[in-house]
């Protein structure tokens, strides 16, 4: 089994199988098309394996979530198409890919050895992120070069968001930092974004039209007693599913309301993916 950021992939060797089994022998439990069947292919070794692979929101897999985790589960059976008796193996193999709601992808593959059809398949693996600075507010150029220059209370643009094969993902920037230093801790520092809202009147998320993106537009700003007007932002993203959790809730509440928000927020609880991206040189006028 291999769980990458949008596929959950299974191969099965033909050495395990009898009665001359066929890639449409098998598919996923409640997949309703072809697509959803196996797949009859040759490795370089020549050896005949059956491949099953699918979208993590398509054949029927079903999705969980907890505070830290994203599930996905299906299972792979025979297709006996009205058939009353079968020379086939009879083939029932659980599915579980586990993702930690804060990590970078990286495709995580499961080697089977003694392997038992029966057995289940339970494997991680990880969500893609991407957090990135645009050279204005149409979101359509990364900035590529650093530091980037930029001047003092202009507005600077940046985007966060997660890999999402039908868009059923969404994406929370919980908390968001300025400092002078590339440490998340350096001090001095200045919080611009808390409880997943903006925590400064010179700080604003930006709807991205027909885009599963999450824009943040910030006045750019320096630190006093720094010398060197160099300025990193560091974000704190979290990952949901459920229409109701904590990546929908609303911004629109008093200063006051805020800070009892940033004293009670759930995803201080949570696991968040932390990025860096920077540095700006903060230019001053004349």
């Amino acid at each position: 089994l291999t769980c990458n950021a949008t596929h959950m992939i299974v191969e099965i060797p033909k050495s395990l199988l009898t009665g001359g089994m066929t890639g449409d022998s098998v598919g996923f439990e409640n997949g309703d098309s072809s697509d959803c069947n196996g797949e009859d292919k040759t490795n370089d070794d020549g050896d005949g394996f059956i491949e099953l692979a699918t979208e993590l929101t398509a054949c029927g897999t079903n999705m969980t979530e907890s505070t830290v985790f994203e599930t996905y589960t299906n299972r792979v059976i025979n297709r006996y198409d009205g058939e009353v008796i079968s020379r086939h193996n009879a083939v029932d193999i659980p599915l579980t890919c586990t993702y930690e709601r804060n990590k970078l992808v990286e495709s995580i593959r499961y080697q089977l050895t003694d392997y038992t059809i029966d057995e289940p398949l339970d494997e991680d693996g990880a969500y893609t992120f991407s957090f990135d600075i645009y050279t204005d507010g149409n979101y359509d150029v990364v900035e590529s070069d650093y530091p980037v220059n930029i001047g003092l209370d202009q507005e600077l643009y940046f985007a966060a968001s997660v890999l999402s094969t039908d868009d059923s993902l969404d994406l929370s920037i919980r908390s968001c930092r300025a400092t002078p230093g590339t440490n998340y801790d350096s001090e001095p520092g200045f919080e611009f974004i808390q409880g997943g809202c903006p925590f400064d009147a010179n700080a604003e998320f930006r709807d991205l039209e027909d885009d599963s993106r999450v824009g943040v537009m910030l006045k750019t700003l320096r630190f006093v007693e720094d010398v060197s007007d160099l300025v990193y932002i560091h974000c704190n993203l979290l990952v949901c599913d459920d229409g109701g959790s904590v990546c929908n809730e609303d911004c629109t509440y008093s200063y006051s309301d805020i800070m009892e928000r940033k004293r009670r927020d759930v995803s201080s609880e949570l696991k968040t993916k932390r990025f860096t991206r920077g540095p700006l040189r903060v230019v001053r006028s004349a």
